[in-house]
């Protein structure tokens, strides 16, 4: 694990379709980039009221890496949105509003595990998604330079820090039915709230609505290319068991979307 110091102005217009021309792909990545500055200060926050119970030398320093991995994470997809919203005249605020108010209320009203639980589940849903762009969408989609860079340096770090809560919650706590439970529920809302937030893009940027409408009905959200849906229900399978560990599990898989 590293920190790697990057930085962009986003002079690539961040449009409705720059992966491949795809509206209903592209919409999924402009979503998860709203959610993510508010979600990454939950994460940080989750590993910081963890840190004086790490005994483990070696995962204190990861954790402080993860922290400022996230940190720049917040701080560049800040920007992106900004220049998102502003190409194409969306209100960031109300978009963001959603995600604010899930992640304040996340934080005010339940346990320090629970967080810390939340914080793994998101990060395996985060690091499926991240390998699903590093290893498929970014060779066979074309996208300009500026964001397909943007997005491969994210999707890398999360991949480079995607076992650090998973091993802190598992050194603290090692309750796996609860941590099962946890990303059952957290895995509905988040779809949920990125569903509803890729619905917002669409109606208030007046695309066509029928369409998207026809697209979420059928579930295409996962299944709009040949093998996707296929990879995310073995991903969510595989967290439940009992061997899984996030660094084993994301070197052994490979994509197959023919």
């Amino acid at each position: 694990m590293h920190i790697t110091d990057f930085k962009m102005d986003f002079t690539d217009k961040i449009t409705l379709n720059w992966i491949n021309n795809d509206p209903y792909m592209t919409v999924i990545f402009n979503a998860l980039s709203i959610g993510l500055p508010v979600g990454e200060r939950m994460f940080m926050i989750a590993i910081k009221e963890h840190l004086p119970k790490i005994t483990n030398a070696n995962l204190r320093q990861q954790c402080s890496i993860f922290i400022n991995q996230e940190m720049n994470h917040a701080t560049m997809h800040k920007a992106y949105n900004k220049a998102f919203c502003q190409y194409n005249q969306l209100s960031l605020e109300s978009l963001e509003k959603p995600f604010r108010d899930a992640f304040e209320q996340l934080a005010k009203t339940n346990t320090a595990q629970f967080r810390l639980a939340t914080t793994v589940a998101i990060e395996h849903l985060t690091a499926i998604t991240s390998h699903m762009y590093l290893e498929y969408l970014r060779e066979q989609y074309k996208m300009p330079p500026e964001l397909k860079q943007f997005w491969s340096w994210h999707c890398q770090e999360e991949l480079d820090h995607r076992a650090v809560a998973f091993d802190v919650y598992m050194q603290i706590y090692s309750d796996r039915a609860y941590l099962n439970q946890i990303f059952e529920q957290t895995t509905k809302d988040i779809l949920n709230l990125y569903k509803l937030t890729a619905f917002a893009i669409i109606v208030r940027s007046r695309a066509n609505i029928k369409l998207f409408r026809n697209w979420l009905e059928h579930e295409t959200l996962l299944t709009h290319k040949n093998g996707i849906y296929q990879y995310f229900q073995e991903s969510f399978a595989n967290f439940k068991s009992e061997s899984f560990h996030p660094t084993s599990y994301f070197g052994s898989l490979k994509l197959n979307f023919s």
